[in-house]
């Protein structure tokens, strides 16, 4: 079931930080934690509704990923290119191991970028 938009306003109001992300002990937002859990309509909802700082990057603290990073991990393009169609500027951040967000697709057996999972 979708919240609608009047009610997700209603309820981001109340929030201490108005349209501002908040972050875990591990340096995950609510970003993170939607697309690591495959809620793509909630990715949507924060991405209309919820803005960037000028030097914020969504990195997280462990491996620097950013939610781009980790949507790239699960294979999940659509959710990858929605997250980037908000905030364009997580598609160039590199993590830890020095990748972009599109490095981190599984390859397929012939060595390009799958945008499924394999399985045999």
């Amino acid at each position: 079931m979708e919240i609608p938009n009047d009610i997700l306003k209603y309820i981001i109001s109340f929030l201490p930080i108005k349209n501002r992300f908040t972050y875990d002990d591990h340096g995950w937002s609510e970003l993170h934690k939607a697309v690591f859990n495959g809620r793509y309509i909630v990715v949507s909802k924060i991405g209309k509704y919820f803005y960037l700082g000028e030097h914020e990057t969504l990195q997280d603290f462990d491996n620097f990923n950013t939610p781009a990073h980790i949507a790239c991990m699960k294979s999940n393009i659509i959710t990858y290119y929605e997250i980037i169609g908000f905030f364009p500027k997580l598609e160039n951040i590199k993590n830890k191991q020095g990748k972009v967000p599109l490095d981190l697709l599984p390859q397929s057996p012939v060595g390009y970028p799958s945008f499924f999972p394999i399985t045999f």
